[in-house]
């Protein structure tokens, strides 16, 4: 349910689908420990767990990402791709976050409407922001994988 949890599905062509599923395990796997998240692999699915609090670069791919999977099947002549990503901890943060603030902007003198107006308007900036733009570049990520399984290799950066 968004914005707590985001489904996408994405097809890949394959001419050897159920090769290219299993390799796309293997990678997708692989580059989620580089990630320093802990992963299972079970079947056809890629269940990972990062969250928000944890000592990575701010750079991180699953830095607003609390935990996912990714479920990967192969058909007749391409592999579904269907992830779901969980966002409930920043969520949470920016909530703390922006109640602290406008706490902050009441008790300096700014009026109640005004202090829950800019309240609303960062809490929706916060989290908004951070879950649109982690949906973008887990989906590049996800076909940079793909790419990756498709020539056999591994991600190079």
């Amino acid at each position: 349910m968004f914005p707590l949890s985001v489904v996408r599905r994405l097809t890949f062509e394959a001419s050897e689908p159920e090769a290219l599923a299993l390799r796309l395990r293997k990678v997708l796997a692989g580059e989620l420990l580089r990630k320093r998240a802990r992963v299972e692999v079970c079947a056809d699915t890629v269940t990972f767990i990062a969250g928000i609090f944890r000592f990575v670069s701010s750079g991180n791919l699953l830095g607003v990402i609390g935990y996912g999977s990714v479920r990967i099947a192969a058909e007749t002549d391409s592999i579904l791709v269907e992830y779901r990503l969980h966002f409930l901890e920043i969520i949470l943060l920016s909530a703390l976050v922006v109640t602290f603030m406008a706490t902050v902007m009441r008790a300096g003198g700014l009026p109640l409407q005004s202090a829950i107006g800019g309240g609303l308007f960062f809490f929706t900036f916060i989290s908004f922001g951070n879950i649109f733009v982690a949906l973008a570049r887990f989906r590049n990520f996800v076909n940079k994988c793909v790419r990756a399984a498709k020539e056999g290799g591994e991600l190079t950066s």
